[in-house]
């Protein structure tokens, strides 16, 4: 698609760590995505994660990532991350689309980007990111957390494993991903492995 970083990276299971989900795969994709995109960005409009799969840019989501588990062979499942990144569109086209969104050259005051070099810094920084992350399990969790869109005041989280909703207050991430929120009604502190974020809108 012009305009886009559409980009595959499959790899074998094998290079995921014994005790990580698949949504740990998919940050760090985000993480890569904030590294180039921040690269171009003046400093006021810094890429960050929407926890756990989206890159938004002045509060406009900008990339989204998904991992996903495919075929097995001789003991290994095959792994595939797909990052789709607004790179060249146009206002018009951001305009159509069914949520807030903008592209790298509408936050750069038009300017066109070359999308081959793009997608190939941020498969380099992906595939580079995964062995670092390993020797320096810490260090993901860091990143992560100083690259986390903030959210002010009340959120609402579904949760993938209990299929619950919580409405609280974003307090960080630890180092394996997972999004820490406490709830609004007792205060009781929640682990969150995978879920979907929507922010609660103040009453007037």
């Amino acid at each position: 698609i012009p305009g886009n970083v559409l980009a595959s990276i499959s790899f074998s299971s094998k290079l995921l760590p014994t005790n990580k989900t698949i949504t740990y795969l998919t940050q760090i994709g985000t993480i890569a995505v904030d590294m180039e995109l921040n690269n171009y960005l003046p400093p006021e409009k810094r890429a960050f994660t929407k926890w756990p799969n989206d890159v938004f840019v002045n509060n406009k989501k900008i990339c989204g990532i998904l991992t996903q588990f495919g075929p097995s062979y001789n003991g290994a499942t095959q792994i595939t991350t797909g990052i789709g990144c607004n790179i060249n569109l146009s206002q018009d086209v951001l305009d159509s689309i069914d949520q807030p969104a903008t592209s790298l050259s509408a936050e750069c005051n038009n300017k066109a980007f070359d999308c081959e070099l793009i997608t190939f810094n941020i498969v380099k920084n992906f595939i580079e990111l995964i062995p670092k992350y390993q020797q320096l399990p810490k260090q993901f969790g860091l990143d992560l957390k100083s690259n986390l869109l903030e959210w002010s005041g009340n959120i609402c989280v579904f949760d993938d494993e209990t299929q619950k909703e919580i409405t609280g207050q974003v307090k960080s991430v630890n180092e394996d991903g997972f999004l820490e929120i406490q709830e609004e009604s007792n205060g009781k502190l929640f682990t969150i492995k995978s879920g979907t974020l929507r922010k609660i809108k103040e009453s007037i």
